[in-house]
């Protein structure tokens, strides 16, 4: 059986002083992290989805803007891929 972690919208406007402040993400990034760190330990497979608005007028996420970077916690690292998406859900 293979497994993968997918960790999706972990990004800088949901936290503090974001663009779109969420209540429990950064538990939900503490979290996030923990089970990261295990899937990476035992070179699992590790997919980040990351979401970016295709307009600068979005009222979050915009392109190429700091908040719509994955959150420091849970960055992926350079072999683990991340797919970008432009659409909610």
């Amino acid at each position: 059986m293979k497994t993968a972690l997918i960790i999706v919208d972990l990004q800088n406007d949901y936290f503090k002083d974001g663009d779109f402040e969420l209540v429990g993400t950064k538990e939900a990034s503490i979290n996030a992290a923990a089970l990261l760190d295990s899937f990476r330990k035992e070179e699992q497979f590790v997919i980040h989805v990351r979401h970016e608005f295709p307009t600068e007028d979005a009222p979050f996420f915009r392109p190429n803007s700091k908040g719509a970077e994955i959150h420091p916690s849970v960055q992926n690292l350079e072999k683990e891929p991340v797919v970008l998406k432009h659409h909610i859900n």
